[in-house]
């Protein structure tokens, strides 16, 4: 029975691995057909209806440069209040540093970033450079620019600047709670930590030594391409080592099933308590890695409601 079952697996990854023949690569076509892995079916797309969409935003336009991995999408509830301003999330997809996109083949992080705005935050969906064409400290420099880009200009969607979370899933999560404690990047486009009301982590990626260190994959395929082999780099590009009692509250929210993260989770939460700081932390059972965020376009609330509750607790 279990023999007929990995034949099954192995048919069906095969025949989704052939149909997303438009995948930039072979491991992000690997990486996108993972959400629909595990007898998940195919995330519904959210509707659009009652919210505002702005698409392929160019956040740090640069001569020559691909401006799609510099662009971003906001996703607003349409208001006919003209002074109403909602707090912002921003949101970087995931991908192991080197695959997926904002605009991602099965809508997963759109559906994230709807489901946000129709609970009344205007939703950041943020593209950045990919690996292994850029490697550290780039993409990282990408999220500092798209939050920029947000405080400076998020007030034409009705989003409010004085009110911006940060969140992000497994390699986005790691590049939100980076951006939040290691103020080199913010500084050098001039903006201050305290700016930042509260990081939303998603199966994030917060210790690269106890990351590479699960599998070969994790090691050859993601960290290396990202970050390179030296111990020094891969631990200044950890936010477990920039820890300070001036970080914003955190949430690290991780699958049930999430390959040891949540692991990094505790280790960061316990960090951040040490210092004073609010850190929580929560499993969503019966997920994971993937499936916690596909879940959110097949009825399942409990990501998008541990999102909100956070983002309207800090901000009583």
């Amino acid at each position: 029975m279990k023999s007929s079952q990995r034949l099954f697996s192995f048919l069906k990854t095969s025949i989704e691995f052939l149909r997303l023949r438009g995948s930039s690569s072979l491991f992000d076509r690997g990486y996108t057909i993972q959400f629909e892995l595990d007898g998940m079916r195919r995330p519904h797309p959210i509707s659009s209806a009652g919210l505002e969409i702005k698409k392929d935003i160019c956040y740090h336009a640069q001569p020559g440069k691909n401006r799609s991995l510099q662009s971003l999408d906001v996703y607003a509830p349409a208001s006919t209040l003209p002074n109403s301003l909602y707090p912002v999330v921003l949101f970087m997809h995931g991908g192991g540093w080197r695959a997926s996109d904002k605009d991602d083949s099965l809508g997963v992080h759109a559906n994230v970033c709807k489901a946000l705005a129709g609970r009344g935050l205007v939703a950041v969906n943020v593209n950045y450079r990919l690996a292994p064409r850029v490697k550290y400290p780039e993409p990282v420099r990408d999220a500092a620019h798209a939050l920029r880009w947000t405080m400076e200009n998020i007030g034409e969607y009705r989003g409010d600047p004085e009110r911006v979370f940060l969140s992000g899933h497994s390699a986005g999560g790691h590049l939100a709670a980076l951006i939040a404690l290691d103020a080199t990047h913010l500084d050098e486009v001039g903006l201050a930590a305290a700016a930042i009301r509260g990081v939303m982590g998603i199966c994030g990626v917060y210790n690269l030594a106890h990351f590479a260190g699960r599998n070969w994959m994790a090691e050859y395929l993601m960290t290396r391409a990202a970050f390179g082999n030296n111990r020094g780099v891969r631990a200044q590009a950890s936010p477990v080592n920039h820890v300070c009692a001036e970080a914003p509250p955190f949430l690290l929210l991780n699958a049930q099933e999430d390959e040891k993260l949540e692991e990094e989770a505790e280790e960061l939460s316990s960090f951040l308590r040490g210092k004073g700081v609010s850190a929580e932390t929560s499993i969503i059972s019966g997920t994971n890695h993937f499936t916690i965020l596909s879940l959110v376009g097949n009825g399942d609330d409990r990501l998008i409601d541990q999102m909100v509750d956070f983002v309207g607790r800090q901000l009583e």
